[in-house]
């Protein structure tokens, strides 16, 4: 998701609508804020569940390891959709083509 996100802003730079980049669109830089924000988000989380999950083990105290995983799991799942949504409409007319980049990174 990182990766593509990459691809979206360095897209979203150097595609041009209405006499500017993408980027310098409000919309456009807002989805790409919500993508960065919540990319950091699940990537906090994630080293958050792998800690709580080590600190668990060591101590042979495996009650939360389902807690951390299951919550990491629903998160990705839930920004996963979000970001789909919006880098269909950051691409734009593109979402139809088969050349989408989405489907080959």
């Amino acid at each position: 998701m990182r990766r593509i996100y990459e691809h979206m802003r360095e897209y979203a730079k150097q595609r041009r609508a209405g006499g500017k980049s993408l980027i310098e669109h409000p919309n456009v830089a807002l989805k790409l804020g919500e993508i960065a924000s919540d990319l950091e988000a699940l990537r906090n989380l994630m080293y958050r569940a792998a800690w709580e999950i080590d600190v668990a083990q060591s101590s042979s105290n495996y009650k939360h390891n389902l807690f951390w995983y299951s919550a990491t799991y629903a998160f990705f799942k839930k920004i996963s959709w979000h970001f789909c949504n919006l880098a269909t409409d950051i691409y734009g007319g593109m979402s139809a083509a088969k050349e989408l980049p989405l489907a080959n990174l």
